[in-house]
């Protein structure tokens, strides 16, 4: 009985869950409900058979249903001012998950692995992706234009090149806050970091 109440509040499972997120970046329903399944599997002796885990293996499981694991590691993440959050990409079809910072203060500006010149970059590609928005429909930029955004990055932070430029918005796609889609040409759309940041802090 101790056990089940263990696993209904924090446990490694939920631990494991939220490395994977803070990794990812971002990770579509479908693969959070999968990983899920492969969690609570390999948890299977720990958590015996608690109704509220076992569903997770069971044919037909829905994809809201990860929303339980979530509401656990929000109450635990809920003192650091962050929080796992759910939103829409309209250009891939599907919700999404992710951690967001809810402070936007100088500490949470320094938690990135990009320079300060490949922040700008992303501010300006990001800016003319919004631009180019016409209702519903999700705006785009095409490859040169994105690449093109260098050279108004200004002189606060030390220009960058055309390499440096291609490889920053790489990154960027890699890490979900862009996302590359074939429309005919291949063009940039926010990535699902970027709906999920959007939504839930302004920024």
């Amino acid at each position: 009985k101790g056990r089940v109440k263990q696993a209904l509040e924090m446990h490694d499972l939920h631990r494991q869950l939220l490395q994977h997120l803070m990794a990812a970046g971002a990770i579509g329903e479908d693969e959070l409900l999968q990983l899920m399944k492969s969690l609570v599997q390999g948890y299977a002796h720990d958590l015996g058979n608690d109704s509220r885990y076992s569903k997770y293996i069971r044919p037909g499981t829905s994809k809201a249903s990860v929303d339980e694991c979530v509401t656990v590691l929000n109450k635990e993440l809920e003192f650091f001012s962050l929080k796992v959050v759910k939103a829409h990409s309209v250009a891939e079809k599907k919700f999404y998950y992710g951690v967001v910072n809810l402070v936007n203060d100088e500490a949470a500006q320094k938690a990135t692995s990009f320079s300060a010149s490949q922040v700008v970059l992303f501010s300006k590609v990001k800016g003319l992706i919004q631009e180019a928005q016409v209702g519903d429909h999700p705006g785009s930029i095409d490859c040169m234009a994105a690449e093109n955004a260098r050279q108004t990055i200004g002189t606060g932070v030390p220009a960058i090149d055309a390499s440096a430029a291609e490889e920053a918005i790489r990154k960027l796609v890699e890490q979900k806050w862009l996302s590359l889609v074939q429309d005919g040409d291949d063009v940039y759309q926010l990535g699902p970091r970027s709906i999920l940041n959007a939504q839930y802090t302004g920024s």
